[in-house]
This record gives structure tokens, C-alpha cells and sequence, in this order.
């Protein structure tokens, strides 16, 4: 058996676990590069020629290792972009933080505060986000059927407005979340029986910049009877929009 493609396999798989953890995958490139180079060597030791055993093995290492250096090139990549977005967006929230003191400053008259959410406020039933990037328009709670462990649900509709000047959109840049007597309630997951307007893929459908999508999630709920509150926010802003929907 060769110890080259023992080696590069071990390596291969210890850099494929790393590879999804932001900054320490930088270490993967340590590990998947003699992986690779080894795998590599191992391979052609292993030939129809070669003197030693275990041409699968290395054939996979090699394999594991292609994947795991694909896997942390796109991660690092998106991480810089999220960290670069952070960077960005910190500066876009202090400028905005400044101009709400100047406004609330006593002696300047004729000042209003800004009504949209990324105003570092909540805005009901409707307003932008995450920077003005997209607006939401909170638009119904339909109590429904049960999800596969038969547990009452409801669904959200809602309407999403792309506003940016970009291509940039990301399903990750509006975050929902859902609330009865200020708990959170978890997603939920339909069987083969899903409710009537439930669309699992309006959620992840790309939204080009000035278009609007209708989007259709569901909550699995914790108290049949008590109201829902939503509230939605951009990834990079204080500011919600929030609206509260009594359930029937």
C-alpha cells in the first residue's frame, strides 16, 4: 500500500474540514498543496508500472484534495466579499448615526427623522432595508396545516422589492424572523402535503435589481390561537420593519 496516498488522503480530508472556517482555512492551503503533490507522486507510483500498491487510494486523495482547494478558494472568496460589505456598510451606518443626532440636536427647526427602517428605527407593515438596498411589505399570516411532525404552522407573505444599483443580491441580505409571546419560531418543513400558496423556492428565486417577488415561508407555530409577530431586517442595518397578525 502506498504511504504517499495515505498521507495526501489524510491531509485532503483535514483540509476539507477546514475549509468552510473563515481565516483558518487559510491554513488548508498547508495542507491540500503537498496533498495534492503527493496524490500526485502516489499515482504514478501505482501504475500498471508502478511498485507499489493502492492506485484507488491515491486516485481519491487526489480527488478529496482538488475538492477541498476548490471549496476554500470559494470560501475565502466570500468571505472577502462579506467583510469588505461589512466595511462598507459600518461606514454608511455612522453617516446615517450622524445625521439623526444633527437632527434630534434642539434648536433646529423643521427636521423630521427618516421613516424608512435603515433610519436605525422600526417602521411598520412597511419600508427598506439593509441600507435602502430592498424594501419589504409585510402582507399576510395564514394559519395553515401541519408540517411532518404534524405540528400547527402558519405562512408569511411578503413582498421584496431588489432596489440596488447591482447585481449583488443575495437571499442572506434580508434576514425574517417570527415571534408569539416573544419567542422565536423555527422554520418549518412540509411533507408531500404542503399548504395551498406555499412556495419553498420564492425564497431563493433571484430577484433582479427594480424587480419585486412575492415570497411564501412558513413558521411552525408555538400557540395556535396567539398573534405573530414578524420582523424583517437587512443584514448590515439596525433599523426593521416589523407588523404583528392575529391569527384565526
Amino acid at each position: 500500500m502506498s504511504v504517499m496516498a495515505i498521507i495526501a488522503l489524510v491531509l485532503a480530508i483535514l483540509g476539507l474540514l477546514i475549509s468552510w472556517i473563515p481565516l483558518i482555512n487559510v491554513l488548508g492551503w498547508i495542507l491540500l498543496l503537498p496533498a495534492l503533490v503527493l496524490g500526485i507522486i502516489a499515482i504514478v507510483k501505482t501504475g500498471p508500472n508502478g511498485a507499489a500498491r493502492g492506485r484507488g487510494l491515491a486516485i481519491a486523495a487526489t480527488i478529496v484534495t482538488v475538492l477541498a482547494l476548490i471549496l476554500t478558494i470559494a470560501f475565502q472568496a466570500l468571505y472577502a466579499s462579506i467583510f469588505s460589505k461589512v466595511g462598507t456598510d459600518l461606514e454608511t451606518l455612522e453617516k446615517e448615526l450622524k445625521q439623526i443626532e444633527q437632527q434630534n440636536t434642539p434648536g433646529l427647526p423643521n427636521l423630521e427623522l427618516p421613516t424608512d427602517a435603515d433610519s436605525g428605527v422600526a417602521v411598520e407593515g412597511e419600508g427598506d432595508v439593509d441600507n435602502g438596498n430592498y424594501r419589504i411589505k409585510l402582507v399576510s399570516v395564514t394559519k395553515t396545516g401541519v408540517d411532518y411532525e404534524d405540528r400547527p404552522t402558519a405562512v408569511l407573505t411578503y413582498e421584496l422589492t431588489n432596489q440596488r444599483s447591482d447585481d449583488n443580491y443575495s437571499i442572506f441580505d434580508v434576514h425574517m424572523q417570527a415571534f408569539q409571546n416573544g419567542v422565536e419560531l423555527e422554520n418549518a418543513v412540509y411533507g408531500l402535503e404542503a399548504p395551498e400558496g406555499y412556495d419553498p423556492l420564492s425564497l431563493t428565486a433571484e430577484l433582479k435589481p427594480g424587480a419585486t417577488k412575492t415570497v411564501v415561508i412558513g413558521f411552525v407555530l408555538k400557540d395556535p390561537s396567539a398573534p405573530v409577530l414578524i420582523e424583517a431586517e437587512g443584514f448590515f442595518s439596525d433599523g426593521k420593519v416589523y407588523k404583528e397578525f392575529p391569527i384565526q
